[in-house]
């Protein structure tokens, strides 16, 4: 086997074992890492952020809970629904849905018992009424918020003692849990009910949705606030919105099938395993090690090839400029002058040995040559210029 073989098929064991590697790297992780069930306000996450416990104990009540990523799949849940009007509706995360996304909801909702945000949904609440207007804040209570107002879901003395947002409401919305006022101005509650109009159900805006995941539902009167505004019909729908639900993220319907959720991930780890064996194969491990030419090659065939290069291409300028730059470099070893040394200087030296300056300047620094025949001429001026320079 030849050096160019051998190092061909070197070359393939080690791709090879990179991709073996990145694909066991790879396994291993898809089987350790740990089940993203972490995620705000998630009905299936068993995690701090989750609500995972809340849903189990409205099961454990007998209300019948369904979990939905898509708005299709909201409509066709409440389409299946024995009676949409003994129905709850609960919307979790709601930062992906877009304004033309919460249209598609409110229109999917219509005829639903009720409607519970449990992070506020801005996007919706602006479609249900425009007049309730929702603002980031975040805090724990230290003596605790009271209700301060006779909705259904508010007896038994409930209190919060950790909130999200604010919601401050205009018109025939009833605000609970108002946060105190300071120099007279109205900082808004935490939970806001809008009445049923227009097909939208009774709808319940709540800013103390972290309240309510399994970090803090035991704490105040969490758990009990919880079950009553999600546990009101035998039925909950719980709608979580992601990123491959179309009608969510930009409004428009879904022409096909959505894409499926590994494929970004799948398609980020084949792009860094490319770079990795990019990086790994553009770096040289280890010294340079010598290895014999599967051919020699004589330095007067390179040199005739070259030549045969610049023949075709008819460049006359460039083949005078290197014999006269070779011609100039002998010369200056010989003349013991300085590798960086002017063509004039070299001139000098050369009619120094009697060669007349004018025909040393002639063969080293003239004008290029317009002709085959002026080209030969030049190269024979140089040879019996070199050969007329004895060395000092």
């Amino acid at each position: 086997m030849t050096a160019t073989a051998r190092a061909k098929a070197r070359s393939g064991r080690n791709v090879l074992l990179w991709c073996a590697s990145i694909v066991g790297i790879s396994i291993v992780l898809a089987v350790l890492a740990p089940r993203n069930t972490d995620n705000y306000l998630d009905p299936a996450g068993h995690g701090p952020n989750g609500v995972a416990a809340l849903v189990e104990v409205l099961r454990d009540h007998g209300v019948q809970v369904e979990l939905v990523d898509t708005v299709a799949g909201l409509s066709a849940a409440l389409a299946g629904s024995a009676g949409p009007a003994q129905t709850t509706v609960a919307i979790g995360d709601s930062r992906l849905l877009t304004a033309r996304g919460a249209e598609a909801v409110t229109r999917a909702i219509n005829g639903a018992g009720r409607l519970v945000l449990l992070d506020g949904a801005p996007a919706v609440l602006d479609v249900i009424d425009p007049d309730v207007q929702v603002f980031a804040a975040g805090g724990r209570g230290s003596d605790e918020f009271a209700a301060e107002c006779s909705d259904s879901v508010v007896r038994d003395d409930a209190t919060v003692g950790r909130f999200d947002l604010r919601l401050i409401a205009d018109g025939g919305a009833t605000s609970c849990f108002p946060l105190p006022r300071t120099a007279g101005i109205d900082h808004g509650a935490l939970l806001v009910t809008v009445p049923v109009h227009e097909g939208i159900p009774q709808t319940y805006a709540v800013g103390f949705g972290g309240a309510l995941t399994n970090r803090y539902v035991t704490d105040a009167g969490h758990a009990a606030l919880g079950l009553r505004v999600l546990g009101a019909h035998p039925r909950l729908i719980f709608y979580t919105p992601s990123i491959t639900d179309q009608r969510a993220v930009d409004g428009a319907q879904e022409e096909g099938p959505a894409l499926p959720a590994w494929l970004m991930p799948g398609l980020v780890l084949i792009g860094l395993a490319v770079l990795t064996l990019a990086v790994v194969s553009g770096r040289r491990l280890g010294r340079l090690v010598p290895e014999p030419l599967p051919v020699v090659v004589k330095a007067s065939e390179t040199t005739h090839s070259r030549a045969e290069l610049y023949r075709a291409a008819q460049d006359r300028a460039r083949t005078a400029d290197v014999l006269r730059q070779g011609t100039l470099g002998r010369l200056r070893s010989r003349l013991r002058l300085d590798t960086s040394a002017a063509p004039d200087a070299v001139v000098a030296a050369v009619a120094a040995h009697g060669i007349p300056l004018e025909a040393a300047r002639a063969a080293l620094d003239g004008p290029p040559p317009d002709t085959d025949a002026a080209l030969v001429r030049l190269a024979t001026d140089l040879a019996t210029l070199e050969e007329k320079v004895t060395p000092r």
